[in-house]
Order: structure tokens, then sequence, then C-alpha cells
């Protein structure tokens, strides 16, 4: 049987097995994601181009919990100028915009 703080895939943390579910729910479109278990709430972390894609982190985010744990949803909708500035998946890079510039 796993850790409390393992998943049954692969040993990763419960928290980077739900990370991954968000990144795959949402193709990848939220920049800087980071999800931390805290005092029995998960925490999302990370900057999104719209409400839909922030809404789809939060069904994937809920799916993978069950209603075991709260859920605080910290993803700020950004226009995508700046969107192109934040981390993505926790590593910082600087992306060019589609003029080159």
């Amino acid at each position: 049987m796993p850790a409390e703080n393992e998943s049954p895939r692969g040993g990763l943390s419960f928290a980077e097995t739900i990370e991954r579910q968000i990144v795959e729910r949402t193709s990848g479109r939220i920049r800087g994601l980071r999800v931390e278990l805290s005092d029995g709430c998960l925490i999302v972390h990370g900057f999104a181009s719209s409400y839909y894609i922030k809404q789809l982190a939060l069904h994937a985010a809920r799916e993978m919990i069950n209603g075991t744990l709260a859920v605080n949803l910290d993803v700020q909708i950004a226009p995508l100028g700046r969107l192109l500035e934040a981390p993505i998946y926790g590593k910082p890079q600087k992306l060019l915009a589609a003029n080159g510039g």
C-alpha cells in the first residue's frame, strides 16, 4: 500500500498525480502550474488565458480527490502577452511572441 503522500501511479506524490491530470485535461494550457497539499486543502496555482481553462483545471482536480479535500483554485486569468512570460510547469521560460520579438 502506498504511503499517505504517494500515489499508486508510479510512486508520484498525490499532488504530482493531480498536477499531471490537470495538464492532461487542459492540454498544458495552465502556465506555472503548481499543486500543493496544505492542511487538508488542495491548492492549485498558475495562469490561464481563459475562464474555461480554469474551469477544466478545477474539474480535473475535483475528479481526482472525490470530495475528500477542499480545493483552493489560485489560477489567475491573464492576457496572452502576460502568459508568454509566465513559467511553464514551474520552470521559468520566456517565449517569443509570434512576431519574433
